[in-house]
């Protein structure tokens, strides 16, 4: 199965690491399904788990914070969207996967 996750649910898996969300983490890292991101989604988690407010909250350091965007690009499927007559289409290359 391949699964693209909401930010909200990545930033979830942080603010509550023992939570349903950081389940699906688990779930990914024991192969129950492929992640699927983008640069875009990448940028995405990066920014919002960077927001002041939630950094109080989950207490990530900028060391843990570069080892997790690290670990996602290294081992999700990175997809790079193509364009169609000019458009975005919604559609994928795969580039890479673990």
């Amino acid at each position: 199965m391949r699964v693209v996750l909401d930010t909200n649910s990545i930033v979830n898996c942080y603010l509550t690491p023992q939570g349903r969300f950081a389940r699906i983490l688990d779930l990914w890292e024991q192969d129950a399904f492929d992640l699927l991101v983008s640069e875009v989604i990448l940028t995405e988690y990066s920014q919002v788990l960077t927001y002041p407010r939630l950094r109080s909250v989950h207490l990530l350091t900028d060391a843990r914070h570069v080892e997790i965007s690290s670990a996602l690009r290294a081992f999700a499927e990175f997809l790079v969207p193509e364009t169609l007559g000019g458009s975005w289409a919604g559609v994928a290359q795969t580039v890479s996967s673990r």
